[in-house]
């Protein structure tokens, strides 16, 4: 792909928002407190307000999406991944506009560790529709830190996502990363393991080997809106453009 590609993509915009309802967790689903009209309402003016393509949500169950689906109009769209593997499931979904991008979902990147599934991301495939531009994009998100043995899965799921997207970066292939880590930007997960870096330098020497992490210096607070409460709280909502001229690959990250 030519560095004009790389600028016809830039034009496009994601958000990342963990709207906190249905945990993948066992914890209490709080979706019987939801008014999914203002719900569906408040999602679509963040992509209004924010211009976005595509925003990704997190801790929703397949209920929770089709009752989003049956609020939704053209041209927007949504896609559920709330896909069950082992004795879990991913809690993930993607609202998208149809005019502009078409996405589908190609595999789960999982494994087991004790018995344990490590949910390391979701591969989507996403189309630009004005120029047929295609990039892979992968949605994370990792263990909380609540968790007793979390880091190490965390660590984990970073090695299995990395090996993954550098193959198809290897392959010509344009990545990107975002989601809920639950880590820092300077934490193992993300810098080493995941090779995410705030250099601009290192990911255009090594364009299919570095990702560029855009958000290092921007997450500095763990404040942040959440939809039930209607406070401040750690749910985090995060927005990337795309892409990082130069470079192949970029990463959206949420703690």
């Amino acid at each position: 792909m030519q560095i004009s590609d790389l600028i016809r993509l830039y034009n496009l915009r994601f958000a990342w928002w963990n709207i906190g309802i249905s945990p993948s967790l066992k914890a209490a689903s709080k979706s019987d407190k939801v008014d999914f009209d203002k719900l569906t309402t408040e999602l679509l003016a963040l992509i209004t307000v924010q211009r976005a393509s595509l925003l990704a949500i997190c801790e929703v169950s397949n209920s929770d999406v089709r009752n989003i689906e049956q609020r939704l109009s053209y041209p927007y769209k949504i896609l559920d991944l709330t896909f069950t593997t082992g004795q879990t499931r991913f809690d993930t979904a993607i609202i998208y506009n149809s005019n502009k991008i078409k996405v589908s979902h190609l595999k789960d990147l999982t494994s087991k560790k004790q018995g344990r599934t490590i949910k390391a991301a979701q591969k989507i495939k996403v189309i630009e529709l004005k120029d047929g531009d295609e990039f892979l994009l992968y949605l994370c998100h990792w263990p909380s830190r609540l968790m007793g043995n979390a880091e190490s899965k965390r660590l984990r799921a970073a090695d299995m996502l990395y090996l993954d997207s550098s193959e198809e970066m290897s392959n010509g292939k344009l990545a990107i990363i975002m989601g809920d880590f639950n880590d820092n930007p300077y934490d193992p997960s993300i810098q080493n393991n995941l090779c995410a870096l705030r250099c601009h330098d290192a990911t255009r020497k090594y364009p299919t080997e570095i990702f560029y992490n855009p958000f290092w210096r921007k997450l500095v607070s763990n404040s942040n809106y959440n939809y039930l409460s209607g406070k401040k709280t750690s749910s985090i909502l995060a927005l990337i453009t795309m892409l990082v001229p130069h470079s192949q690959t970029g990463i959206c990250m949420t703690k």
